[in-house]
């Protein structure tokens, strides 16, 4: 891309020979950057031109909203041109420009947030990792988690939980390292690290620091990262520091010429203080700093910026660039997801054992409720036949709300995990939903089991067939996976868990008001009756009565009261054609989502 101007995504793949890893030199030339804000467009990136070597680490200093995390999501390919956002500009890796497919092939880029699955050990984060993202032998990949685990001094935690809010696990020292760890085993030529010492304290902190200083010199390797505010053992760590103010740089160059440099331009750092708290002063937004800016960036154009272009100029298709195939195949990352969701779910209290305890407790409740409810006496038919109706209602409306709300609660935690594995390229958003949906099939296949055995004979149901105690089941089966869809679906629809859970009454509420429990389906208003045929729990209400009253006589009909004629068979047929719409319409914005949130 030769035009400064040209749209920075609309560059076309190059043919780049495939190799291991080696050795990337990351520049970039007239970047700008900028957001439609309302009827405003704020520039946040200004003209820049920059040159990161391997086997150095570079940080970008800067105040809060001075653009340094913005120019490192731009030369990690996470910002893309389109809609509200203006990027152009040239950003190359050994002089070669490269698609964002071929950019994952050599980097890798590590996230602010220390996003892993909390019930999984640190050895277990990372082998997942590298079952993912590696090719070869398991014996191979093995060896790569130990030396990893090695390297990050993770070998006396490696056994340990990640652990959560209700789940005691590892420092954050060790999280974070074991989060780097995850992006590392790939064994990347350029690594991008987003505030890697946030949250830590100073010791921890250096010792992220440190590592990735000795990965960045012993490998070669192209280190990047954003940073607010280091200690002078961490600054004195840095190979390279570039200082963003407003969007621009004021200084781009090795840590030990920056105290000369601006000596030269009139402002000398006092002997005893970090240079990086001593211009951090300097770069916050005030009036004074404001009117001081000018210096800055006129010391930037006359000592710096002319030997930054040469130096990018020099580079140009220096070496091919090293990619590397890390592609897996799709049962692969099927499997894959699917064991990790297993062992996750195993593990947690909340996922697994608190449910089942409550749904045998519901089970046991109403059971008990209904004991014994098995008779149409000649004296009050209809006090029998309405308890009987309610029951089955209770019944089917428990499934279809505990399997809905049991997505909320878990699926907002999940969805920043896939979000951040699958931005890193660990499997495909199809692999995901199938693996999940593997073992959450299992979960919600369970519960209509237990209580459907626990109230379906402590009630005294209709036994006369075995038949319709296994219709009664694959009713309930049916309507836990019609809810666990309808919970994905609304789970999907915000980014907020809590706005997820709060509208959740507002799309079930409707479903059993229509269903024909509470009033008869032909009294609906036309122009509001539509609403029942949307509702899983218009289908199994009447399934469930049909089946029960089968072969019972009595002066009551209430099939034939209540017009129920689509037989029972074709409403459990119903009941799957809804879960089937539900769910693809849950994974259809699911995947749009991602997209966005990414």
């Amino acid at each position: 891309m030769t035009d400064t101007q040209t749209n920075i995504n609309q560059i076309s793949p190059i043919q780049m020979q495939e190799k291991g890893s080696g050795p990337v030199d990351i520049s970039f030339k007239n970047i700008k950057y900028s957001v439609q804000v309302g009827k405003t467009q704020r520039d946040i990136l200004k003209d820049l031109s920059g040159f990161c070597q391997s086997g150095t680490v570079t940080a970008i200093l800067g105040a809060s909203g001075g653009g340094k995390t913005s120019l490192l999501n731009v030369l990690s390919g996470k910002i893309v041109n389109g809609g509200k956002v203006t990027l152009t500009g040239q950003i190359m890796a050994n002089g070669h420009e490269f698609s964002n497919e071929q950019f994952n092939r050599f980097s890798a880029y590590v996230m602010q947030d220390d996003i892993l699955v909390s019930c999984l050990t640190v050895r277990e984060c990372i082998q997942f990792a590298a079952d993912l993202k590696l090719s070869g032998t398991d014996e191979y990949k093995l060896e790569k988690v130990n030396e990893m685990i090695s390297l990050l001094k993770l070998t006396k935690c490696q056994n340990a939980l990640i652990g959560s809010k209700l789940i005691k696990g590892v420092s954050g020292g060790e999280r974070k390292r074991a989060n780097i760890g995850c992006e590392l085993i790939t064994d990347p030529s350029v690594i991008f690290l987003d505030e890697p010492t946030s949250g830590l304290d100073s010791f921890t902190a250096y010792i992220v620091i440190s590592i990735l200083k000795d990965f960045a010199k012993l490998k070669q390797k192209t280190v990047i990262m954003s940073i607010h505010s280091p200690n002078t053992d961490i600054w004195n760590l840095f190979d390279n520091i570039n200082l963003m103010v407003q969007g621009k740089f004021i200084y781009q160059g090795p840590r030990e010429q920056i105290i000369s440099h601006f000596s030269q331009i009139g402002f000398q750092c006092p002997k005893y203080i970090c240079p990086g708290d001593y211009l951090m002063q300097y770069m916050t937004h005030s009036e004074r700093n404001d009117a001081l800016l000018p210096s800055f960036l006129e010391g930037y154009e006359m000592y710096l910026k002319d030997d930054i272009n040469n130096t990018i100029d020099k580079n140009l298709l220096k070496d091919d660039i090293p990619l590397k195939s890390t592609t897996t195949s799709f049962l692969f990352q099927v499997s894959k997801i699917a064991k990790r969701t297993f062992i996750s779910t195993k593990r947690d209290p909340m996922l697994l054992k608190s449910r089942v305890i409550q749904t045998i407790i519901i089970s046991l409740f109403i059971g008990l409720v209904y004991l014994n409810q098995n008779k149409i006496t000649q004296d009050s038919p209809i006090r029998d036949v309405q308890d009987r109706i309610s029951l089955l209602f209770l019944c089917t409306l428990n499934m279809f709300l505990k399997s809905m709300s049991g997505v909320l609660v878990t699926f907002p935690s999940e969805r920043e995990v896939f979000l951040k594995e699958c931005n890193s390229k660990y499997y495909t958003a199809h692999a995901y939903i199938v693996g999940r949906l593997l073992l959450e099939f299992i979960q919600i296949t369970i519960y209509p089991i237990i209580n459907t055995v626990i109230i379906y004979f402590m009630t005294g149901l209709n036994q006369q067939e075995a038949s319709l105690f296994f219709y009664f089941l694959l009713v309930s089966i049916a309507l836990s996976y019609c809810g666990n869809a309808l919970g994905l679906l609304c789970g999907n629809l915000f980014t907020d868990p809590r706005t997820a859970v709060a509208v959740q009454p507002l799309l079930s509420i409707p479903f059993y008001l229509f269903c024909g429990f509470y009033k008869n389906r032909q009294d609906f208003a036309s122009w509001i009756g539509w609403i029942q045929y949307l509702s899983p729990l218009t289908y199994s209400t009447e399934g469930v009565v049909t089946n029960e009253f089968y072969g019972i006589t009595g002066p009551i009909d209430p099939v034939q009261q209540s017009n129920y004629n689509l037989g029972k068979w074709n409403c459990l047929g119903y009941i799957a054609l809804l879960f089937v719409g539900y769910q693809t319409l849950a994974f259809i914005i699911f995947y749009n989502k991602r997209k966005v949130l990414q």
